[in-house]
């Protein structure tokens, strides 16, 4: 489900990008896919050659929301109880990176994601 999540908030970026190269407002390098979900530990290693160049998506941090948690954990139908457990709420804290050879490339796209927000 949390891939789902993370597929969806990229496919939605990468078509804003399309959409403000379309507009002139950004060049975008000549790849297919500029936004990828990756883990950020690997740039900079031997495998990270698939992260060049792209817009990465990582998820860093998992924690539950217990602010937003129901207590019940049973609902009342007529005179019967029925236990269930109680829908987890989670927020997941994201980093969205830039790894392009010019910074201010890396920048300028950068500043395109927080705007897409």
């Amino acid at each position: 489900m949390i891939n789902l999540a993370l597929d969806f908030i990229g496919n939605h970026i990468e078509q804003y990008l399309k959409q403000q190269q379309a507009l002139g407002n950004l060049i975008l390098p000549s790849v297919q896919h500029p936004v990828i979900l990756g883990n950020i530990s690997q740039v900079g290693t031997s495998t990270d050659s698939t992260l060049q160049n792209m817009i990465i998506i990582s998820l860093i941090k998992i924690e539950e929301d217990r602010i937003s948690r129901s207590q019940d954990n049973y609902v009342r139908i007529d005179q019967q109880v029925i236990y269930k457990n109680p829908p987890v709420y989670l927020n997941l804290d994201i980093l969205f990176t830039a790894n392009y050879e010019n910074y201010k490339t890396s920048l300028l796209l950068l500043s395109f994601v927080i705007q897409f927000f």
